[in-house]
């Protein structure tokens, strides 16, 4: 979530020390390498906020997510000297938030996008529904993408900072002002283990607050992906034992697009 983390910052250099106390690592440079190595032209989008100065990075934000991605590609074919054409096919790839991003934008494609080619995704570890992921990352290695979550929200919709500000103690709110400001590295390194009861008053974790408050819940609910009819091929991958974006909502994401008729492996 902090500006440092871009990919456009760190598309020179495997690692960035730029902030002190923050690492920021680039671990998609090979996968773009090998791409790039079969004559597939790649794009990197930052997301929405993400290295932008004057707003925060809207983490897991379904649609502003899906939009980046095929923005992405729209601008793609219109560089000078690009080999990528208007009518190029387009598949889009991502893990992990990547993956949710890349879920977000096939099945948005057709409506949001319907002038690209887009042929193929890959989906890899969607954070599909974020209940789920609430869940399964609280107490995790990773359990500081929480407050990217929760960050996000409040800068898009100004009105839940009062619910922040109620359930959350001093903790908590320094768990926030941190986190707006961190790497992936710098989250494990500082939250790694740590659970979100902690952080509430009434000693509740975040997951259940969120169920609790209804503006909160609405907007876990809307990042839902799933609802919408893919056009293009799907693969979605899933660890079975994966104990942080669950294999079980990501298989229910695999089986609500089945059930809409997309071609789903």
């Amino acid at each position: 979530q902090g500006d440092q983390c871009a990919p456009s910052k760190m598309l020179t250099s495997a690692l960035n020390l730029e902030i002190p106390g923050s690492i920021g690592l680039n671990y998609e440079t090979t996968a773009m390498n090998n791409l790039l190595s079969k004559g597939v032209a790649v794009v990197v989008t930052d997301y929405v906020g993400l290295g932008m100065n004057d707003r925060v990075h809207s983490y897991m934000n379904r649609a502003d997510q899906a939009h980046a991605v095929l923005d992405a590609a729209r601008v793609a074919s219109k560089v000078p000297g690009a080999s990528v054409k208007a009518d190029s096919k387009v598949a889009t790839y991502g893990y992990s938030q990547g993956g949710g991003a890349s879920g977000a934008a096939v099945e948005a494609a057709p409506t949001y996008a319907p002038e690209l080619n887009v042929a193929a995704a890959y989906v890899g570890a969607p954070p599909a529904e974020l209940n789920s992921v609430l869940s399964g990352v609280d107490g995790s290695p990773i359990a500081g993408v929480i407050g990217y979550i929760i960050n996000g929200a409040v800068n898009e919709y100004p009105g839940m900072q009062k619910i922040i500000d109620d359930n959350l103690n001093d903790n908590g709110k320094a768990m926030l002002a941190t986190t707006r400001g961190q790497c992936t590295a710098d989250i494990v390194f500082t939250f790694g283990g740590k659970k979100t009861a902690q952080y509430t008053k009434s000693g509740e974790s975040l997951a259940q607050i969120v169920a609790r408050e209804p503006a909160l819940s609405e907007f876990i609910d809307a990042q839902r992906i799933g609802r919408l009819k893919p056009t293009a091929a799907v693969r979605v991958a899933t660890a079975n034992a994966d104990d942080l974006v669950t294999h079980s909502q990501a298989r229910q994401l695999a089986v609500d697009w089945c059930g809409k008729g997309s071609n789903v492996t």
